[in-house]
């Protein structure tokens, strides 16, 4: 739905802004202590996709399915896809 499209760009967008190279969506800088000293660390990490088709919508939960993968594959992330008939 809208809520994890939106999800779906605010996290590649803070994927961008945190890697300046090709590997855009393969690592990202965290700060993972407490103590208030400055504990940024890059944490290695890839972003998937994963969609479930429910096919409830015929056409419409094709048509969400195929968005889906398109914004995928537009900024070359892994898409798996699953269904449930």
């Amino acid at each position: 739905g809208r809520d994890s499209v939106a999800l779906f760009h605010a996290v590649t967008a803070l994927l961008r802004k945190t890697n300046d190279d090709s590997t855009q969506h393969t690592s990202i800088s965290l700060n993972l202590d407490n103590d208030g000293t400055d504990g940024s660390k890059e944490v290695k990490c890839e972003l998937h996709v994963a969609h479930f088709n429910h096919e409830q919508r015929g056409d419409n939960s094709d048509g969400d399915e195929a968005f889906v993968q398109r914004l995928c594959a537009e900024r070359d992330i892994p898409f798996h896809n699953y269904f449930w008939s």
